[in-house]
């Protein structure tokens, strides 16, 4: 039995309604428009819904730390994967169900480290990672540059709860509510435009008053912008003998 007959017989008759044959042309396309615009949106309804409840029940942190803080010898990768294809649907529906499912939040964003490149942050710097790409009997050396934060806990946290209070105060970030969450949406280039002016004028802006305060005693002891050399070379050094 088609689940989706009604919608196709509904379909068929907008095409009556309009004298149009379904085996024309624009017969065709009308039909086709008609049916799936119904047939998606009813999927995305149904799909919106079940996400809703499953996040209700089944939050985030509760499959982060199911994934995470137990010890599965693998099989939290394969779990991971399952959750990943849990929908057959098209991208229409397994979009929004990947979203609902993540709650991915406003702090989960890494743009804010594209902007901090840009003005070259001084409180993180360039550390060189060197390793290997095997594939097969192949092996190549790789080496590649990476800029990090101190190691010191607790010394690049971002401000989160302020940076966003601050978007929504300017306008920058809009709230819309889905299903028993909300969506958060900002302009890519007006937040860039924001953070840029605000790093140059601070460069500690987006970070927690307790960060700023750790790297005003890390400045007092290392010269600032921090560099490998300054930060961990000697440590690493001394740690090697």
């Amino acid at each position: 039995m088609d689940i989706f007959y009604p919608i196709q017989l509904f379909a068929d008759t907008i095409n009556n309604l309009v004298g149009l044959a379904k085996e024309s042309y624009l017969g065709s396309a009308i039909n086709f428009f008609v049916y799936d615009t119904i047939k998606i949106g009813l999927l995305l309804v149904v799909i919106n819904y079940i996400m809703a409840i499953t996040r209700y029940y089944f939050p985030m942190e509760k499959a982060r730390d199911i994934l995470t803080k137990k010890r599965w010898f693998g099989l939290n990768y394969l779990m991971a994967a399952v959750l990943g294809i849990v929908t057959p649907f098209c991208s229409c529906s397994s979009i929004p169900l990947f979203i609902g499912f993540m709650g991915a939040g406003f702090d989960t964003n890494t743009f804010v480290h594209y902007v901090e490149e840009e003005v070259n942050i001084g409180y993180r710097y360039i550390k060189t990672f060197k390793g290997k790409v095997i594939a097969g009997d192949t092996q190549r050396a790789v080496t590649f540059r990476y800029r990090v934060r101190p190691l010191q806990q607790g010394a690049v946290d971002y401000d989160w709860v302020r940076l966003e209070r601050d978007l929504l105060h300017n306008g920058l970030m809009k709230v819309f509510s889905v299903g028993l969450g909300e969506l958060k949406v900002v302009e890519g280039k007006g937040l860039y435009d924001y953070w840029l002016a605000n790093l140059k004028r601070d460069e500690w802006f987006l970070l927690t008053e307790e960060s700023k305060m750790i790297l005003r005693e890390l400045s007092k002891r290392h010269r600032y912008p921090f560099t490998f050399e300054e930060m961990e070379a000697a440590t690493i050094k001394k740690e090697g003998g």
